[in-house]
């Protein structure tokens, strides 16, 4: 009967906080937003600025410099298409090897031994036995 009752009360519990997360969700009406003007779409009018160039001549200093990036970029691309195919004529196939094997002479083995008793083990492997790695 006790569980009944538990089972009960949470699902009123349930239906409240659900009733009051729809009520915090309505809140009311949004408020309006001003509508935009067709102009660029700014809400504001932009002041005249004292000494600024004309429209005109910003735009016609923008098409100058798109001009000349167009043609640095074209000559960019000469260029590295130039050097491309001068790599590829010159450029030999050289054999790469399959797998590349450590150095395994006496003198290498005597460096990484001297080499492990310098640098000890790691700090993450300090405190475990040599075993359990």
């Amino acid at each position: 009967m006790e569980d009944y009752l538990v089972i009960i009360g949470f699902f009123l519990f349930y239906l409240l906080m659900a009733k009051s997360k729809k009520n915090r969700r309505q809140g009311g009406a949004a408020p309006e937003l001003p509508e935009r003007q067709e102009r660029g779409g700014i809400s504001f009018e932009i002041p005249h600025l004292e000494g600024a160039p004309a429209e005109d001549a910003q735009r016609e200093r923008r098409t100058k410099a798109s001009k000349s990036n167009r043609r640095r970029e074209a000559a960019q691309r000469q260029t590295e298409s130039a050097a491309y195919e001068a790599r590829g004529k010159q450029k030999e196939e050289k054999p790469v090897p399959d797998a590349v094997l450590p150095d395994l002479s006496p003198e290498a083995m005597r460096n990484a031994v001297i080499y492990a008793e310098v640098l000890g083990r790691s700090k993450a492997l300090r405190g475990r036995p040599l075993g359990l790695r």
